[in-house]
């Protein structure tokens, strides 16, 4: 079986996923939950199951809502109490080598899309996931068939730096980072000018263990409200939890669980003249991440 996985003509990484998942050591809850890592292996999803591999990948509600608009052949099989090891022998015995190799990019990006909404990111639709799972194999398979052609996940593999903003406008990044251990947060917000002069830097201990979105909304109120100490008028606010920014730039008024925190950003939003609020690549974004990560060592707050 191992011979036939690393035989898929599919992305390395997902081939090492399915190496994971067929070995147990994926970082699901459960998997955590044993190392004490975490203290909860609830699923964040049903709210019910233990977040295992199987569980997460075909048996929770929300991934077979995926499988449900995949490939017909597998359509009834997720539900299924087996294990990984199990399902791929299955999928062998149902479906040719073009079917079984949609079917683990299909599991990738449910996997993924489950990464992407633990870190704050939004929840993509059954049909997205499968889309994207059908796009992401033909680039790669595009690009083996040409002589000396490298596929690359521009999604994944792109590199953006920070840029400097026009004369005359700060720029302000913020992140955060959790700490499960010591039960607290760090909060990290860097202020630049024009030039990439750092006009002002914060470290910020939070004793609290929040969920990460509502931990990025904290991050990003800390961040509107230093710019208004330091009576900044035109300000680009700049952070990686695409969640947030897209709730404080909407005019509506958020009923999430993190809603009063944006909503408390857009009132201190209100007596700066100028801003704009942007989501950017975690690689625009590293000296504010690294400022939370030190944060996180504290107590400390410090300007």
């Amino acid at each position: 079986m191992w011979k036939l996985i690393w035989a898929l003509e599919v992305p390395n990484n997902v081939c090492v996923f399915i190496w994971k998942l067929c070995n147990n050591i994926l970082p699901t809850k459960a998997n955590l939950l044993r190392k004490g890592v975490v203290k909860d292996a609830t699923c964040m999803f049903c709210e019910r199951e233990v977040e295992t591999g199987k569980h997460v990948i075909w048996q929770c509600p929300t991934a077979q809502d995926v499988w449900g608009v995949g490939p017909r052949k597998i359509q009834k099989c997720h539900s299924l109490d087996i294990e990984a090891l199990d399902f791929m022998e299955l999928l062998w015995s149902k479906c040719n080598k073009e079917e079984i190799e949609l079917c683990v990019q299909i599991a990738w990006g449910i996997w993924s899309r489950r990464n992407s909404v633990l870190h704050g990111g939004l929840f993509t639709h059954p049909v997205q996931v499968v889309h994207t799972a059908e796009r992401r194999l033909q680039e790669y398979k595009t690009a083996q068939a040409k002589e000396g052609g490298t596929y690359i996940d521009v999604e994944e593999k792109r590199e953006i730096k920070w840029q400097s903003p026009s004369v005359g406008i700060f720029k302000a990044n913020w992140d955060v980072a959790l700490n499960n251990t010591s039960k607290c947060m760090g909060i990290g917000v860097l202020v630049r000018d024009h030039l990439g002069k750092i006009n002002a830097a914060l470290c910020k201990t939070v004793e609290a263990y929040l969920e990460p979105v509502i931990a990025e909304a904290m991050g990003a109120l800390r961040a509107i409200e230093l710019c208004r100490e330091m009576w900044i008028q035109e300000v680009i606010f700049e952070g990686d939890c695409k969640t947030v920014v897209q709730a404080i730039n909407c005019k509506e008024y958020q009923w999430s669980r993190y809603g009063q925190v944006v909503e408390d950003s857009k009132t201190l939003l209100g007596d700066i003249r100028r801003w704009e609020m942007r989501h950017v690549n975690r690689g625009a974004n590293t000296t504010a991440h690294g400022l939370a990560k030190f944060a996180i060592n504290g107590p400390i707050d410090r300007i």
